[in-house]
């Protein structure tokens, strides 16, 4: 969870919504304050005042900022009382706007849909774009500027919509604008937490390194705030040079790793002297992912059953995905990712699945591949590593703190591992 300002078509979306993070608060009436606030509330957002008003008479949201004065909230007001009767200051969002939406006619449905199948296929969009903030965002305000230009008669978008290099300069304006808030913000902070991931893009090769920064404070709110993800440019990973890229990156906040701060990355031996005489912590997910990855991938690993169904998936997994026959599956077949939390879970859980719609797919030394595989030593697998996957999601959760649920979370898959009776003799193993 994250506080910022927020901008006019967030706040109006919330309001809709009814959201909880969204209150309202009246302005302490002072000799020196003006006698029109009576008619506006601050709009603040998780506690955090915005720079917006809303006005009680015809709830209009207006931009307010105490450099800038109250000229605007003036003319606002003497405006709407020309228009409108005074009305009761409401004690609720919920009496600005409307609970039930309108309900969109069926034939302008198809018509929609019809034209968002067409953006997906001729733009190469994912399918799921249509579920994504932003864009509903944008759809809500190309249809609000619909409404207020109904009087215009034919309108072309086009000549709405920004050029590309419009767009592109105004990202880099509003990124120096919240880059230099973040500075001021860290500048502020006594204890904080950092967590570093460098990995590398294997089709260019290129090194990237990404730091984000934790923060509770006195009111026990979480802050979250991703200071980069850049391309690491030094010329080799050696402990000092991957100290100095995360010094350089955390001196542009004005932060240093000190005895009031921490920091958590993974356990590989150069981020453990890279970072020595820093407060680090391993990250348990990491840990506990590397254990299942080797398990499965280390052919000393004593789990030779195991290992056997392991590979005899991912080969069939592989060569079914290049064919590009999963559009007849039910369910996609995951391939298996050692970057990836739950790799090796996700690609078998998936293949268990669907294992009966996959009995007369493969032919030739597939099939014999396929017969291989012990069907019942595959259920008790994914069973099995389940366990593992919820504890990795508990402790991923970046909403809250998670440290005091390592320890109890540990010995949960201690006593998880203990071999029992009924196990087969491949999960014994």
């Amino acid at each position: 969870m994250t506080s910022k300002l927020l901008a006019r078509n967030e706040l109006e979306r919330l309001i809709k919504q009814n959201d909880l993070s969204i209150t309202l608060k009246q302005v302490e009436q002072t000799d020196r304050a003006s006698s029109f606030w009576s008619q506006f509330n601050l709009i603040c957002v998780n506690k955090i005042v915005q720079n917006f008003v809303i006005c009680n008479i015809c709830q209009t949201i207006i931009t307010y900022r105490s450099a800038t004065g109250t000229g605007g909230l003036k003319k606002h007001s003497i405006s709407c009382k020309k228009t409108s009767s005074p009305k009761a200051t409401q004690s609720t969002i919920t009496t600005y706007y409307g609970k039930k939406p309108s309900i969109v006619p069926v034939k302008l449905k198809k018509q929609i849909t019809d034209a968002y199948v067409d953006f997906i296929l001729l733009d190469s969009r994912p399918f799921k774009i249509v579920s994504d903030v932003g864009f509903r965002q944008l759809l809500q305000i190309v249809y609000n500027a619909g409404k207020c230009s109904s009087n215009l008669g034919v309108l072309d978008f086009a000549d709405a919509l920004p050029h590309p290099t419009t767009v592109s300069r105004q990202i880099a304006q509003i990124y120096d604008v919240r880059k230099k808030q973040l500075v001021d913000w860290c500048r502020t902070l006594d204890t904080y937490a950092i967590t570093v991931d460098m990995w590398t893009e294997k089709f260019s090769g290129i090194h990237f390194c990404g730091v984000t920064i934790r923060h509770v404070d006195i009111n026990f709110y979480l802050h979250s705030y991703c200071l980069g993800c850049k391309p690491y440019t030094l010329a080799n990973q050696t402990a000092s040079n991957v100290r100095k890229f995360l010094d350089d990156l955390l001196l542009e906040y004005g932060l240093s790793l000190n005895e009031n701060s921490f920091i958590t990355t993974d356990n590989e031996p150069k981020m453990i002297a890279a970072l020595r005489g820093a407060n680090r912590i391993g990250c348990a997910d990491h840990y506990i992912n590397k254990i299942l990855e080797h398990s499965f991938t280390i052919s000393n690993s004593n789990c030779t059953e195991v290992i056997q169904v392991f590979e005899a998936v991912k080969s069939l997994v592989g060569n079914f995905r290049r064919c590009h026959r999963q559009i007849k599956l039910s369910r996609k077949l995951q391939t298996f990712s050692s970057t990836r939390f739950s790799g090796a879970y996700f690609m078998l859980n998936a293949f268990n699945s669907i294992y009966d719609e996959l009995i007369d797919v493969f032919s030739g030394s597939h099939s014999n591949n396929f017969e291989s595989i012990d069907r019942d030593l595959l259920s008790d697998l994914c069973q099995f590593l389940q366990r593992f996957d919820q504890i990795i999601t508990i402790l991923s959760d970046e909403t809250q703190p998670n440290l005091y649920k390592v320890i109890p979370l540990r010995d949960i898959l201690i006593d998880h591992c203990v071999s029992k009776s009924d196990d087969i003799f491949g999960i014994k193993k």
